[in-house]
């Protein structure tokens, strides 16, 4: 069997990455495999339960700022002198539990269709109801239908083709880094990340799968994984709309959504706004970023409140942000934001916007995406 290099990002999740640590290190396929675990400056004790218990493991420390992207592209970064050619590289968030085949069903799966990237069904851990692991135009209702989705794979072998594969379960070849390169965590610091690599890989020819060759569970606590999740739930004060509009933990982030918009669906993004110093490019990756060397090709219960690795999107590179971009970064945003809000009083009635608020919003966007 193929190497398969895992990598599960993590922070301040100190149940969940020990749970899902479990269930990777019982992979049938576990002597074909190494373990990564990106630690992204976690302080509830996570370091050492990782080296008490899974010392076979490789930790990458984090300094607490990679998010989701940033932790798998330091990741790639590190393990890219290991790749050989026939690799993959599967993605795995800490509150993944996955069944003993899934590395295994994974990939057989990918190697039947000619290597391409693949992502098993994922099931609530609580309610056992489908939580989507990829992405196609109109492909929301049938991802997070179980019944819809096993009607729609048996018409296709097993099947379901999607454009994007989501972070929390996804195999990878690793010459698809050598069309593409790393995740592009300067554009995408924790959201649009895991779309955004696959979406480009798409455009290079690779194909993506959602496979019910294996399955796996999600403990899935959506208060602790995003902003957006609690904006979401009625009426908000002012603060929180423009929390929901500029946070890195927000899938709503505008400024993100639109280079999101603007790099993969130019004609709905609308017009170009004046750029900012440093930022990185809308339409492509930035040019900056060295491209690595590769094989040859062969065809988050979170204990943070405040923050969450595990919904998959993490890191702006230093090649276009300065070392203290977390802190400048959302007042950059709210320089930009919050002048065109206080102009607009009307339209934004105190303490009474809500989800409502994005509705035309996503509605034009036209694109679901499950953290």
């Amino acid at each position: 069997m193929p190497k398969v290099h895992v990598i599960i990002p993590t922070h301040n999740r100190k149940a969940l990455a020990e749970m899902c640590l479990e269930h990777v290190f019982a992979q049938t396929a576990i002597d074909s495999m190494s373990i990564t675990i990106v630690d992204d400056g976690s302080t509830d004790g996570t370091a050492l339960i990782l080296a008490e218990k899974f010392s076979a493991a490789r930790v990458i420390e984090g300094d607490g700022n990679l998010w989701w992207t940033g932790a798998v592209a330091k990741a790639l970064d590190t393990l890219w002198p290991e790749f050989a050619p026939g690799d993959f590289f599967l993605l795995v968030n800490d509150d993944t539990l996955l069944h003993p085949d899934t590395v295994e069903a994974l990939v057989e799966t990918s190697e039947r269709c000619q290597r391409a990237g693949v992502a098993p069904i994922a099931l609530d851990a609580a309610s056992g109801q489908a939580i989507s692991t990829g992405w196609a135009p109109g492909s929301g209702p049938i991802l997070n239908d179980l019944d819809k989705l096993d009607a729609a794979m048996a018409e296709h072998d097993g099947l379901y083709q999607v454009q994007a594969l989501f972070g929390r379960c996804s195999l990878f070849p690793v010459e698809i880094l050598h069309s593409v390169r790393n995740y592009d965590a300067a554009a995408f610091p924790h959201y649009y990340g895991d779309v955004d690599f696959c979406l480009r890989a798409g455009k290079e020819g690779f194909r993506f799968f959602a496979t019910n060759a294996t399955s796996i569970e999600v403990v899935e606590l959506q208060a602790a994984t995003g902003v957006h999740f609690t904006f979401r739930q009625g009426p908000q004060d002012f603060p929180a709309v423009l929390e929901n509009m500029t946070s890195i933990r927000s899938i709503e982030n505008v400024p993100l959504t639109w280079h999101y918009m603007r790099r993969h669906f130019p004609g709905r993004a609308g017009p170009t706004p004046r750029p900012s110093p440093g930022a990185a490019s809308a339409s492509g990756v930035p040019s900056t970023r060295p491209r690595p060397q590769t094989p040859a090709a062969t065809g988050h219960a979170g204990t943070d409140p405040e923050r969450n690795r595990s919904s998959g999107a993490g890191r702006v590179a230093a090649e276009t942000h300065s070392p203290a971009r977390t802190e400048t970064f959302g007042a950059s945003v709210r320089s930009r934001v919050l002048p065109l809000l206080l102009h607009r009083p009307r339209r934004l009635p105190p303490r009474t916007v809500g989800a409502a608020a994005m509705t035309s919003f996503h509605h034009s966007r036209q694109v679901s995406i499950a953290a």
